[in-house]
């Protein structure tokens, strides 16, 4: 059995732990995927891997993102406020970050600091950076945790993936 859409395979997408929602194609990556919605995966907030809490220090913040980003310019005092984010999907996840004089993905940022996810946020505490995250991936598609969960509840594969590829069809592979 293959997922279809218009009798066409469909990309399937998934990631380890949401933010408590999925993300769509078209805010994420800026690409029509009609299968790769948005739905809300709020079973994934139990999961161990839901909020990580990171501290980096000032300047080795400042180090890390100014040798992957020269354009950034970024000084150790007053990172925080040289770092903003400029723009989010509605799951939450940073879609453009303002690093100094630079302006990237929030996927590079996170890529860039080996974050969970682009689903961040940034304060200063005690001297240091505080980063906390939500899920874990990407947040497109099927999230591994919140399939899971619906699985003990008792869903089986067919409900679980329309769930999380809404539009798309199960089909027998020789019958696309």
């Amino acid at each position: 059995e293959i997922l279809t859409l218009e009798g066409k395979p469909i990309w399937a997408a998934f990631h380890a732990v949401s933010a408590g929602k999925t993300r769509t194609a078209e805010e994420a990556l800026a690409v029509e995927q009609p299968c790769l919605t948005s739905v809300d995966s709020v079973v994934d907030i139990p999961s161990p891997d839901y909020l990580k809490v990171i501290f980096i220090k000032k300047n080795e913040l400042a180090a890390k993102l100014n040798q992957a980003f020269p354009d950034a310019n970024l000084k150790e005092e007053g990172i925080v406020e040289q770092i903003s984010v400029e723009k989010r999907d509605s799951g939450d996840y940073a879609l453009e970050v303002q690093i100094g004089a630079s302006s990237i993905s929030g996927e590079d940022f996170r890529n860039c600091l080996g974050l969970n996810s682009a689903c961040f946020f940034l304060k200063e505490v005690e001297g240091e950076v505080r980063i906390v995250t939500k899920g874990l991936g990407h947040g497109l598609g099927l999230s591994q945790y919140g399939a899971s969960e619906m699985a003990k509840e008792g869903a089986d594969y067919r409900e679980i993936l329309q769930y999380y590829y809404q539009n798309a069809e199960i089909v027998k592979e020789n019958e696309h």
